[in-house]
């Protein structure tokens, strides 16, 4: 069960009731909302008082959040990352293809046409940069494919392979390079032991930032 609250000066609290919550807690959620998340059993009088009792942590989350953009609409006008720019969404009534913008048919399901455009853009340019760097590293890639995976920017396997996501494209330049080199070290240790730190950092010597970077993309919702 949802429902809004705007009690005690905390407007825009949701309150969910969740049948196995053992417990309370505050989630910020993207576009400045805040959940309070309960359960089920969990009387009125309780959540105004968890309301009244956490007006500080309800601002932090609300401040901390504000700035992460909604779950995109796919409409014109809004704006897609590409190399780490933003770019509009254009449509158009037969066309598919990137100049400054986004262009998709109009009549096709915005969301798999503008997928189908990133895979494009991804098998462009990312198997040639991973050959680059693992050309650095004396290694020739049996194949490099373009997947969809949902928690990994890219992968490698045992004979060779590299695997990257299209998502990637998303990124800054740097940021996918650290990607491909960071698949590239694990080429030569299949683990993250201090050896397979140690041989990124030789390749890659300001790596830490790079990944600190990463995670804060990430967390800031701007990536689709």
């Amino acid at each position: 069960m949802m429902l809004p609250f705007e009690e005690n000066g905390s407007p825009g609290v949701r309150v969910v009731r969740q049948p196995r919550r053992k417990r309370a807690a505050f989630v910020a959620v993207a576009g400045g909302e805040i959940e309070l998340r309960v359960p089920v059993a969990v009387p009125d009088s309780l959540i105004r008082r968890l309301l009244d009792d956490n007006r500080r942590l309800i601002d932090e989350l609300r401040r901390r959040t504000a700035a992460v953009p909604a779950k995109k609409n796919f409409i014109e006008g809004e704006n897609f990352l590409y190399l780490g720019r933003n770019y509009p969404l254009r449509f158009s009534s037969r066309l598919l293809t990137f100049d400054d913008a986004f262009i998709i048919p109009r009549a096709a399901d915005p969301a798999e046409a503008l997928e189908t455009l990133y895979r494009r853009l991804a098998a462009a340019c990312l198997p040639g940069r991973c050959r680059e760097i693992a050309a650095a590293s004396g290694l020739v890639p049996a194949a490099i494919r373009i997947n969809a995976a949902r928690t990994r920017w890219g992968s490698c396997n045992r004979n060779g392979g590299f695997n990257l996501n299209w998502r990637l494209v998303q990124l800054p330049e740097t940021l996918i390079d650290y990607v491909i080199c960071h698949e590239t070290c694990h080429r030569f240790v299949f683990n993250h032991s201090p050896a397979f730190w140690a041989r990124l950092r030789l390749m890659m010597p300001d790596f830490e930032a790079r990944r600190r970077m990463l995670r804060r993309i990430e967390r800031s919702g701007e990536l689709w």
